[in-house]
């Protein structure tokens, strides 16, 4: 293949990732669009997207990270598992590794710790 065919190559190249990117980044705006129109948090194929805003799950999650939560079933949730889910203080969303499981009258619990005592289910 002679210089000229590299070229063509490289720039066939350059349009394909170009359009493809614009594509990507047109369908999370479109995405990003509907979650402040229908008030929801933004969701892409039934995940809902949030970004990490603390250290407290590094390495595995860094600050800044976006995570993809998708639904389970509280009976589904292991020991090891990561889970986001609102806190029953103040209805913030937190996520963090599943150290145990317990069920009582009103669902199951991700006790990660005493002051992160929140609904999985």
């Amino acid at each position: 293949m002679n210089s000229d065919g590299f070229k063509a190559a490289g720039a066939y190249v350059t349009k394909s990732l170009t359009v493809l990117l614009t594509l990507v980044a047109l369908l999370l705006a479109g995405f990003l669009l509907q979650s402040k129109l229908t008030g929801t948090e933004p969701a892409i194929a039934g995940c809902k997207l949030y970004i990490v805003m603390s250290g407290s799950m590094e390495p595995a999650l860094k600050v800044g990270s976006i995570v993809g939560v998708k639904p389970l079933a509280p009976e589904e949730v292991r020991p090891g598992d990561i889970v986001t889910f609102r806190s029953e203080h103040n209805s913030s969303v937190t996520t963090h590794r599943v150290n145990r499981v317990e069920a009582d009258e009103n669902g199951y619990y991700n006790n990660h710790n005493a002051s992160n005592k929140g609904r999985v289910g």
